[in-house]
């Protein structure tokens, strides 16, 4: 798409992109969004959208550039139809992935008014904001700033039988969020290699950045390339066809009725679609979907 590579300022490109994602799904934009959604001076929320205007193409097959947006007295429009398939950053997958994160009005384009969202469970967390703040800043990437990853020291009690709070040095990797579960991906200081585990967050009741200095050849690991699984998975023989394909879709097995899902996910896959059976199920629904799974080499 035409565009994107333009100068400007950060401040700019990010209301340049509030314009496209709000005119695409809402349908209009005017210079009242911008200034709620900004602060600007109704001045520079009317350049901002005849910048829009300007901005955002896409290529047709003839290797034309085509407009996304048109200008009304007012406000901006989407040129229906709107080319999502050109328009990653605005497209059905990216507002998804900004709406389930919480995203703000001036990052979705949309108010939180406009349209119907359910968080359940994750809004009765007790999880410590300093604990969530440590960790968070552990994440981050710094390295392109010549600062080094920080171990951090948390307290943290798992599942297993009588087990009980320990102090456990870990390097944090990466932020995972399953539902109600906030989990962390870091590297176990303690365990020879300094192998990736899991870490749920409900879990620790303590969190703060240690001094010690990261051991001689260490090598931080890249969560992209995590361990996975294969699942073969067996169906209620209940289910329909009709049902069996929606379930196939929803957890992407294939026709073999095999799923790939990271090593770290694999316990709450086979908790919520093997022995997930909520209470209040009446007698005709059929949950859950599989009866059986069989881990393969």
């Amino acid at each position: 798409m035409a565009g994107i590579g333009r100068a400007g300022s950060l401040d700019q490109t990010r209301r340049r992109l509030f314009v496209l994602r709000r005119a695409c799904w809402f349908g209009r934009v005017g210079i009242k969004d911008i200034q709620e959604a900004f602060g600007v001076t109704r001045q520079i929320a009317g350049k901002d959208l005849a910048d829009a205007v300007d901005h955002w193409t896409w290529i047709d097959t003839g290797g034309k550039a085509q407009p996304v947006l048109s200008r009304g007295t007012r406000a901006v429009q989407p040129i229906y139809p709107v080319p999502f398939r050109h328009l990653d950053i605005a497209n059905a997958a990216m507002m998804m992935k900004l709406l389930s994160s919480r995203a703000d009005f001036p990052d979705t384009g949309l108010r939180h008014s406009e349209v119907g969202l359910i968080f359940p469970g994750t809004e009765r967390s007790k999880i410590d904001p300093q604990i969530i703040e440590v960790l968070l800043q552990s994440v981050l990437d710094r390295q392109s700033q010549g600062l080094a990853p920080r171990i951090v020291v948390v307290r943290y009690v798992g599942v297993k039988r009588d087990d009980l709070y320990r102090f456990r040095k870990i390097l944090p990797v990466a932020l995972e969020f399953d539902g109600a579960q906030i989990r962390v991906h870091a590297q176990d200081m303690a365990a020879e290699g300094w192998p990736l585990k899991v870490f749920v967050l409900s879990r620790i009741d303590q969190a703060k950045f240690s001094d010690e200095p990261l051991p001689k050849g260490f090598v931080r690991r890249d969560v992209s390339r995590l361990k996975k699984i294969r699942l073969k998975l067996t169906l209620d023989p209940r289910l329909t066809a009709d049902q069996k394909s929606a379930i196939a879709r929803e957890i992407a097995m294939n026709e073999s009725g095999v799923v790939e899902v990271e090593a770290g996910y694999a316990h709450s896959f086979r908790r919520f679609y093997t022995n997930g059976v909520p209470p209040n199920l009446g007698p005709d629904i059929v949950w859950p979907p599989v009866i059986f799974t069989e881990e393969l080499p």
